[in-house]
């Protein structure tokens, strides 16, 4: 009989081998969900940078006329901006958990810590990709 060594100790359990392809697995997951979402991301953006400027509340010129020598402005609507950067980070959490599942069994918070991380980078690289094919690539939020 022939002896082919030391049997390693995965091999003694069931489905615990060692699976190298896992975190590239759960990234490819938690970016195919980000990318699916990212309409989502979008709106959350827009409405987020719609909240954080200040507006004429004269009502002459229209709902989005900005605060230039009006005498009455209304402040950033704060509320509102945080809850567009919490519905986003509940997106970008979401992401992480599904990456997490295709990690496979085990909870590892620094595993959904960086996925959550790669999550929004995703998020935030498709808006400015976005963003730069609907300005002609510009990158100023601010009307000259």
């Amino acid at each position: 009989m022939a002896d082919y060594g030391p049997v390693p100790s995965y091999a003694l359990v069931a489905g615990s081998a060692p699976r190298p392809w896992r975190p590239a697995l759960a990234a490819l997951a938690a970016a195919v969900v980000t990318a699916f979402c990212l309409p989502i991301h979008l709106a959350l953006a827009f409405l987020f940078l719609t909240a954080s400027q200040s507006y004429d509340t004269t009502g002459s010129g229209g709902p989005f006329k900005s605060c230039g020598s009006a005498t009455d402005c209304s402040d950033p609507n704060y509320g509102v901006m945080l809850g567009m950067g919490a519905l986003m980070a509940v997106l970008w959490l979401a992401a992480a958990l599904l990456g997490q599942l295709a990690w496979g069994p085990g909870f590892r918070f620094a595993r959904v810590l960086g996925l959550t991380v790669w999550s929004a980078a995703v998020a935030v690289g498709g808006c400015a990709i976005v963003y730069a094919v609907l300005t002609g690539g510009g990158v100023s939020f601010y009307a000259p």
